[in-house]
């Protein structure tokens, strides 16, 4: 395994999500094939423990790939919103917008929490902004900025 893509090995794709959860700050995502194929996803604590534990962390996710690759294999991080290399502009754009959909959800779920529990204590973010609401326009503005 090397870790750039400037050779001519095949490359595998860790595609990272947005952070799962404000408070743990725990980080999703997948490993996938030139063309697409998911592999396995994975949730860490950081981008090098997920780059870790999507490819040579565990023995059988590293066995598959040495099964797969035998001469080698480079890993592209793809960060979240960056074009993924076997979609076209239409899958891209719908995935863009499930993506911005999901974003909205999770600020109306910290929000709807807030209103139950009465504390912006796990939430960085909402607690920053507080009532303002312009401050939360602005934290619904970045919800809907997934690049």
């Amino acid at each position: 395994m090397t870790d750039t893509a400037t050779t001519t090995l095949p490359k595998v794709y860790i595609v990272a999500g947005r952070r799962e959860d404000a408070y743990t700050g725990d980080l999703g995502g997948a490993l996938h094939t030139a063309d697409g194929e998911l592999l396995w996803s994975h949730v860490s604590s950081t981008t090098g423990w997920l780059r870790r534990d999507l490819t040579t962390g565990f023995t059988d996710r590293k066995r598959d790939l040495e099964r797969r690759y035998p001469d080698g294999y480079d890993v592209v991080w793809l960060a979240p919103g960056d074009p993924l290399p076997w979609e076209d502009a239409a899958d891209a754009e719908i995935r863009q917008l499930r993506a911005q959909i999901e974003s909205l959800r999770s600020v109306e779920r910290q929000l709807r929490h807030v209103g139950e529990c009465g504390s912006l204590m796990p939430y960085p973010a909402l607690r920053r902004a507080g009532t303002d609401a312009l401050a939360v326009a602005d934290l619904i503005r970045d919800a809907l900025d997934v690049r």
